[in-house]
């Protein structure tokens, strides 16, 4: 199984059933749950005092989340790890072998729509900008 974090994972029982975990699911993306949206409009309307709170209660609220998730990723594996999950590294070459594979699945998605192809080229930007591919889409 790979999704999500390792927590999140134990919290949903999913190692009851699947017994082997991907430790380093480098092709999907780690994005945070913690995201904040703000209308740029009412944004620029804050004065500069106001800015900066929201923009340091954001900033501690991503901090502490990121500290939460990794303390608790780290007794969840180590739970998951007596109930007999397995984590697995794929090799170097298996890493290659799927990202060459992704590259097949992004060509044909791209042509599906105006929204897959967006979609395809915001992953493989990012993937790209992480070093796991050198795909690009123009």
């Amino acid at each position: 199984m790979t999704w999500g974090s390792v927590s999140t994972l134990y919290t949903n029982k999913w190692y009851e059933q699947a017994k082997y975990v991907l430790w380093d699911p480098f092709l999907i993306p780690n994005f945070a749950n913690d995201e904040m949206f703000v209308n740029m409009d009412a944004w620029n309307e804050l004065p500069d005092d106001l800015k900066a709170l929201v923009q340091g209660a954001a900033d501690l609220a991503y901090f502490e989340n990121g500290v939460s998730f990794r303390y608790e990723d780290r007794i969840a594996k180590e739970a998951m790890e007596a109930e007999g999950v397995e984590f697995t590294v794929l090799s170097a070459e298996d890493k290659a072998y799927v990202q060459e594979q992704a590259t097949y699945v992004w060509d044909w998605m791209k042509d599906q729509s105006s929204n897959a192809y967006k979609s395809v080229k915001i992953l493989t930007d990012y993937f790209r900008e992480m070093g796991y591919t050198d795909y690009k889409l123009d």
